[in-house]
């Protein structure tokens, strides 16, 4: 028998946790009709689907964006808005150097944890730049 992926509303999952509070995680199981690893699974996340303060009608919890690892990515995007508003050319190596005048601790000890320092320092501002 083929699995069926389903995905439920924050709403949905609210509502099944305060079920799964009146007559525990089995008899909720059976009456709403969901898996009951999918409850168990529920119940660890219960503070964030609580404390999830986006549209009930969602059926991920948002905000789980990938962090960033340049420490001062806002002053990098200040200055690639900058360049380009001046019609300037926005080169990987302009931003490098700024990096290295704004972090110069965190730069170097970024390119002490890489076999390929500089291959990554590129990646990684080119990634930036992407934006």
């Amino acid at each position: 028998m083929k699995r069926i992926e389903r995905s439920y509303s924050v709403k949905k999952k609210r509502e099944a946790l305060a079920r799964i509070n009146q007559v525990g995680i089995k008899d909720a199981s059976r009456s709403l009709n969901i898996a009951r690893g999918t409850l168990h699974d529920w119940t660890k996340q219960a503070e964030a689907i609580y404390g999830f303060t986006g549209n009930a009608a969602s059926k991920t919890l948002k905000g789980q964006w990938r962090k960033e690892i340049f420490p001062c990515v806002s002053e990098v995007l200040t200055y690639m808005k900058d360049v380009r508003r001046l019609e300037q050319v926005l080169s990987t190596a302009g931003i490098i150097a700024l990096m290295w005048k704004i972090q110069p601790e965190w730069m170097s000890s970024y390119l002490d944890g890489k076999e390929t320092g500089a291959l990554a320092l590129e990646r990684m501002v080119q990634q930036l730049a992407n934006r």
